[in-house]
Formats: C-alpha cells, structure tokens, sequence
C-alpha cells in the first residue's frame, strides 16, 4: 500500500526549484482514472439488479446512470452537461435515409450572429463539457471560420468538436483551416458512402487536412445504420408513433442535448423534428414532435437540471422502440423534390 501512495504522490524533485508541493498533474489525472474505474465498476454491480428491469443491457445502464449522476449546477450557477450539439447547417451534400437530424428534408444555416446571440445567452446557464458544431454538414455554411472563432471566444472552457463527413475539406477555404488550427477544435469525420466518387472525395479531404497539419478522427459509419422512422405511401419520412419509454431505453440520442431556435432540446431528434415543421418541409404526422416544450432562454438552472434529468418524454414515441439495422442508401433526389402540400 505505501508503494501505491508513493507512486500517486512521489516526493518534489530537488532538481526542480520553487517546485509546489504535491502539485502533480499526472498522478492526480492517474488517481481520477482509478476513482472513475472504481465508480464505473460500482455502477456495473448496481446494473446486474436493475438493468434488467429498465429493458437495457448492462453497459447501456451504466451509461445512462453516468450521464444522470453527471448532471449538477456549478459554482457560479450554471448546470453542468456532458455535451451539446448545434446544427449549423440544417442541410447536407449527402441524402442519408434515415438520418436523426433529417437533413435530406432541410436546407439553409444559422446566421454567425443567431449564433453568437444563443451562444452568449446560454453560456450563463449551461456549462458543457463538450460543444459540438454539426447540421447537416457543417462545411457548407459560408462563414464557418467565424463561427468556429466565435464558438472558442465563447466557450472556452468546453471541447469543441466540429462533426463533418468529410467530402468537402479538399476544397475548403484556407480561413477555415486557419481557424480550426487557431481554436485546436477537434475534427471529426464520419464515413458515410462507400463508392468510388464519394470514397475518392473523402481520402482527398484526409490529404488536404494531413497536408494542413490538422488533427482529426474518423468514424466508419458506412457499414449498418440503424431505422430512425417509417416512410409513407409517397416515401416521405413519418414517425413510428410507438412505446416512448422502450424508444428512449434503446435511442443513442438520449444525451445529446440540442441548440436549436435559442431552445435547448433535451436531444437532437426531437429538435431537428421540431424545427422541419417550422419550416414548412416536414407533414402533419410529425405534429406529436410540437406538443414537446423545450427550454426557453429565461429558463431557471433548477427547470434546466429537472427537464434534463427525466427519462422518456411522450414525444419519444416519434421514435423506434426496437433496434432495427438497415442498408447504408443515399435517397432518390427525386423524392426529396416533392413539397409538402
């Protein structure tokens, strides 16, 4: 035991002057790492009893206890989240069936000063630990390096995180390198094609951002997706309308808390679902989505940290209850012509 307290806390080296007493950054970064093992292998026992009952596996439990527990207001007032995520473009280059944000339905992008004005906004209230910019595809908004310097001014103190697939870095303009290399904001691609056109465009952007000194991770997210809603007589998009609380046990999107309209949305799906009935491209079937309240910008941080808290909604229904694995398809541009009547 002595030897395991004296490689967590060693003696100051004499060789270093004006050293700080038991100022050790590695040794406190290996004592968290431990404590959040121990925690994490508490929580793997207390899911062996009620995993089982809440109709998830056992690390989906110790998954979902972690971001609850995470939850809590910070000193100077503001609740403390694991993540948020923007869309700041609302449209895409790819036509993905089944994407969670229904990007093939949507267009247009959030303006640098809407949001700089959320961003400001909500920076008292919420303290994030991660920021991710996303849409859509977040490389065809036309001042991407300005919102990307606007969200470092801002969020300082969070990990920003810019989620792209990948196709358009091989043309994208030396400011916006300029401000990913600026802020150090952490790139991330995510494969989605697998032909020839689309898989030459990705390995051209891996090129220009290695060429560009860039850092970034890729997600292989070609292979399986999984069924996000039902499509109608005319193929257009509808929810499942089924059991919420099976739906929000199995969803991935259950933490991913969501900016959108100066509203945070306890989760993306929900959000993007919302937001395409305003704008007129999504039909009346997803009019269960509305009957959701988000948090409004004069929303208090005990409203923030209960609305967050809860499990399943009744707008969960809008999703899946089971987990069904579909074929990667990019959807007929046809399709998406039709307007809602």
């Amino acid at each position: 035991m002595g030897k395991f307290f004296q490689t967590l806390y060693p003696s100051p080296s004499p060789t270093i002057p004006n050293q700080p007493p038991y100022h050790f950054p590695k040794q406190k970064m290996r004592l968290n790492k431990i404590v959040g093992e121990l925690k994490r292998g508490l929580l793997r026992v207390e899911g062996l009893f009620r995993a089982g009952r809440m109709g998830v596996g056992l690390s989906d439990y110790v998954r979902i206890a972690e971001n609850r527990r995470y939850y809590g207001i910070d000193g100077q007032g503001r609740v403390r989240i694991r993540q948020m995520e923007v869309d700041i473009c609302k449209g895409c280059n790819l036509r993905c069936e089944h994407c969670t944000h229904l990007s093939p339905y949507r267009s247009g992008y959030v303006t640098t000063s809407e949001l700089t004005e959320w961003f400001e906004c909500w920076s008292k209230k919420i303290a994030p630990a991660e920021v991710n910019l996303l849409g859509g595809e977040p490389l065809l908004h036309p001042q991407l390096d300005q919102v990307i310097l606007e969200s470092k001014r801002i969020w300082n103190r969070s990990l920003l995180r810019l989620i792209s697939n990948g196709l358009l870095f091989s043309r994208a303009s030396e400011k916006v390198l300029d401000a990913i290399r600026t802020t150090k904001i952490h790139v991330s691609l995510s494969k989605h094609c697998k032909d020839d056109k689309n898989t030459t465009m990705f390995r051209d952007g891996l090129k220009r951002l290695d060429a560009a000194n860039i850092r970034y991770t890729v997600r292989n997210n070609d292979r399986h997706w999984t069924r996000q809603h039902r499509e109608n007589a005319d193929g257009r998009p509808v929810p499942v309308n089924g059991n919420g609380e099976k739906a929000w046990n199995i969803c991935e999107s259950k933490f991913c808390v969501s900016l959108a309209g100066n509203r945070l949305y306890k989760c993306s799906i929900l959000a993007s679902a919302a937001e395409g009935i305003r704008e007129g491209v999504l039909d009346d079937a997803w009019q269960t989505a509305l009957s959701y309240r988000p948090l409004e910008p004069d929303a208090s941080a005990n409203e923030i940290l209960e609305h967050l808290r809860r499990a399943d909604v009744a707008e969960c229904r809008i999703c899946p209850e089971t987990v069904e694995i579909v074929v990667p398809k990019q959807m007929n541009p046809d399709l998406l012509k039709r307007k809602i009547a």
